[in-house]
């Protein structure tokens, strides 16, 4: 479902206009000096089942990839009766992504150092069920292993094969 995560992110990113803009500048975060926008994340923040910070991936050249495969996932939506939060699974993963938040003209000052969460995505321990959250919208997808193993190796983890 590339489709439903382009458009649940382009919703995101209008509310995000709603809510207020400024001119854009521009990053030094950013490898090209382009502005910051929603499309990718600034930071990714990997934590296990129980919260515990495992890393966080800051170089924009460890995000891009991570980024590229999750834009490019074939998304498909899970029945939240079937194998979802709500069935009680353990996490096993939490993957947080970050960027800097917008600056406003009525809006405290943003410093480098601020980030907001624009994406949230929680695996489940012996399960393909991630639930994704973002600003508006949450609903559980179906992850493939490979997104799942890229996300696991970025946070450090051990393959699934080899746990």
């Amino acid at each position: 479902m590339r489709t439903l995560f382009s458009a649940l992110l382009a919703a995101s990113l209008l509310a995000g206009l709603l809510i207020g803009c400024s001119p854009a500048e521009n990053s030094a975060d950013s490898p090209d000096g382009a502005a910051d926008s929603l499309e990718k994340p600034q930071d990714i923040e990997f934590q296990d089942g129980e919260g515990n910070l495992l890393c966080t991936l800051t170089d924009p050249s460890e995000i891009e990839p991570i980024w590229e495969l999750l834009d490019e996932t074939d998304w498909e939506p899970v029945d939240v009766s079937e194998d979802a939060p709500e069935s009680g699974l353990p996490v096993e993963l939490v993957t947080i992504f970050t960027q800097r938040p917008t600056q406003t003209v009525l809006g405290p000052k943003v410093e480098d150092e601020d980030r907001e969460e624009i994406m949230r995505l929680t695996v489940y321990e012996g399960s393909d069920t991630a639930a994704l959250q973002m600003p508006l919208f949450q609903f559980s997808v179906q992850l493939t292993e490979g997104a799942r193993e890229t996300l696991r190796s970025a946070a450090g983890l051990p393959s699934a094969d080899a746990a």
